[in-house]
C-alpha cells in the first residue's frame, strides 16, 4: 500500500511493493513524475552488482516532520536491508511545506569487509533499468 505526504502544492507517494515513487503537483492538468525509481551500481571484485531493484524487506517510515534550510517539512523513509550482506540503504523523501519542492537523499553502508566500488547512483530514473 502507498505512503503518502503532501504539501500545498505537491503530493508524493511511495509504493515500497513496486520499488518506485510518485510526484504530482496538487492542481488539475499538473505535470507529475510517475513510477520514478531509484538504482545503484556497484562492484565486489570482478563481480557486477545492482542495488535496489526489490524493496520488498525495506521498512518505511511514518511521516514525520523536520526542520529543514527551507523551513518544517514531512517527510518519510526507507531503510532497505543489505543484499547478500553486503549494502544497507536508507533513502529519505522530504517535502517543504511551504514550498512546491521535493528533496531526497539516499545513504548507503559498506557492511562487508571488503572494499566495494560504487558505478553509478540514480536518483531519479524514469526509463527502463538495466
Amino acid at each position: 500500500m502507498p505512503i503518502q505526504i503532501h504539501n500545498a502544492h505537491l503530493q508524493f507517494s511511495l509504493d515500497a511493493e513496486q520499488g518506485c515513487w510518485d510526484l504530482s503537483g496538487r492542481q488539475l492538468h499538473s505535470p507529475a513524475l510517475l513510477r520514478a525509481r531509484i538504482a545503484l551500481r556497484y562492484r565486489r571484485g570482478l563481480q557486477r552488482l545492482n542495488a535496489l531493484r526489490n524493496w520488498d524487506a525495506a521498512q518505511v517510515s511514518d511521516a514525520g516532520t523536520l526542520q529543514t534550510a527551507h523551513g518544517p517539512a514531512r517527510q518519510i523513509s526507507l531503510s532497505i536491508p543489505a543484499e547478500n550482506g553486503l549494502l544497507h540503504c536508507r533513502i529519505d523523501f522530504a517535502l517543504p511545506e511551504a514550498h512546491p519542492l521535493l528533496m531526497w537523499r539516499m545513504q548507503v553502508e559498506n557492511l562487508s569487509r571488503q572494499p566495494l566500488h560504487l558505478g553509478q547512483m540514480e536518483l531519479l530514473n524514469l526509463g527502463f533499468l538495466t
